[in-house]
């Protein structure tokens, strides 16, 4: 995995959103917050809440491969125990995916995109499964735990996942098509600032580093944080 060490971001102009290749495939170490076997966890560009985060794979490609099971079992449990140490330290923490769905190039907000497994995690923030439910009419599959939701949407053309809390997984069939930053919009909305939906436009890289800073310190004080793997 490369590493940017000075990813030089600001308000306006970044190294960032200067790059052609995967931003996730090449995260900024300054954003780093923990390295594990099959993933790691980086503070999110765009926080729309303390903490906010992301957990994304070394693979790039549209999915976790449910032909790897060990693999998906571990990335599904550094997720699950992520959810955790923030709901813990928060009081809730919301996880999404949105599956087998390409991430947005920061180079061409509206044109090109890549695919690159990942999760992001927003603690302390309103109950958005009511809305989830409400925009797909649907209450969805629902899974005890994550890598059952996995294995059940890895059979799906494309997919949402979303959890209030560890041990409540939705998944939501999206085979008619998505809003790009689907989760941040409801999150956004849910927390009185619809127009921070956009971490391109807004990603306030200084809370980011802030954020980053956090949970690097919470992983080292978390007894849960000993069980990443």
């Amino acid at each position: 995995m490369n590493l940017i060490k000075k990813p030089g971001l600001s308000p306006h102009e970044s190294e960032e959103s200067q790059r052609e290749d995967c931003f996730l495939c090449r995260p900024s170490a300054q954003l780093l917050a923990h390295i594990g076997k099959e993933c790691y966890m980086m503070a999110g560009l765009g926080p729309l809440c303390d903490c906010y985060a992301l957990v994304a794979t070394y693979q790039h490609g549209p999915m976790l491969a449910p032909d790897n099971p060990m693999a998906l079992g571990t990335i599904a449990e550094y997720s699950e125990i992520t959810q955790r140490i923030l709901g813990d330290t928060f009081g809730s923490c919301v996880l999404a995916e949105h599956g087998k769905m390409p991430v947005c190039n920061p180079n061409r907000p509206t044109g090109s995109h890549c695919f690159h497994p990942h999760f992001l995690f927003f603690p302390g923030v309103p109950d958005p499964l009511p809305e989830f439910e409400d925009y797909f009419q649907s209450k969805g599959s629902r899974f005890k735990s994550l890598t059952d939701a996995l294995l059940h949407a890895a059979t799906l053309p494309s997919y949402f996942l979303g959890s209030s809390q560890p041990g409540q997984y939705s998944v939501f069939t999206t085979e008619n098509g998505l809003p790009r930053q689907f989760a941040r919009m409801v999150i956004a909305d849910s927390v009185g600032h619809p127009d921070l939906a956009s971490w391109q436009t807004h990603p306030n890289v200084e809370w980011t580093t802030r954020n980053a800073k956090e949970l690097r310190r919470l992983l080292t004080s978390n007894e849960l944080s000993r069980k990443l793997q």
